[in-house]
């Protein structure tokens, strides 16, 4: 009906849901970003070895709207270590990939992509619940020893500047040794000749 059409768009709008969005298959994960980092060079990858996250966990409300945030069971800092998968959802780690540092992402989790029949005593969180799941990624570490954890990208920037200033000091250098080289070569190769000359000279 239309007036269940209005309920559904309007809890749609509280969970920050685009109306595009809207379906009614509670099977499937929706992802949805309410914050922009396109500009951060910063994102997690494949060598990505933990990420730092704010996470915010609540439990659908399903009287009212499967997308409308009910108790609140997890609110906290979260480091999350994502290839040793210790304490950690498939679906978090979904929705990590690819996420950049600043990033905040809004997750609509069904049971079977987070605590399923089982449930979870310590989140209290009862069997078969749908999730509402909001990360904010906040810094990432790579899994390279040499590699820096940064926060920015202004950190980041300035490290890669710094790199290319070295590489191109080390080019120029290259160059002009071997400019002074083939210089050398020029002279050596001069020498002779005028030695050549001065002795046809003098036997003349």
């Amino acid at each position: 009906t239309e007036e269940a059409l209005t309920t559904m768009v309007c809890a749609c709008m509280m969970a920050k849901i685009p109306r595009n969005e809207i379906h009614s298959d509670r099977h499937a994960m929706v992802m949805q970003d309410l914050s922009n980092a396109n500009h951060e060079p910063l994102a997690v990858n494949m060598d990505t070895r933990c990420a730092h996250t704010t996470l915010s966990i609540w439990c659908a409300d399903h009287e009212q709207h499967p997308y409308r945030r009910g108790q609140c069971v997890y609110r906290d800092e979260k480091t999350i270590e994502l290839q040793t998968s210790k304490w950690i959802m498939p679906s978090i780690a979904d929705a990590l990939k690819g996420m950049r540092v600043g990033l905040t992402r809004f997750l609509v989790v069904p049971p079977r992509y987070a605590f399923g029949e089982k449930g979870n005593d310590k989140l209290h969180i009862l069997p078969n619940t749908t999730l509402l799941i909001e990360i904010e990624l906040r810094s990432i570490e790579q899994n390279i020893a040499s590699t820096m954890q940064y926060t920015s990208d202004a950190k980041l920037l300035q490290s890669i500047s710094t790199r290319k200033e070295n590489s191109n000091a080390q080019l120029n250098a290259a160059m002009e040794m071997s400019t002074l080289r083939r210089d050398n070569d020029k002279l050596k190769k001069e020498i002779l000749r005028l030695n050549a000359r001065m002795s046809d000279v003098l036997n003349e």
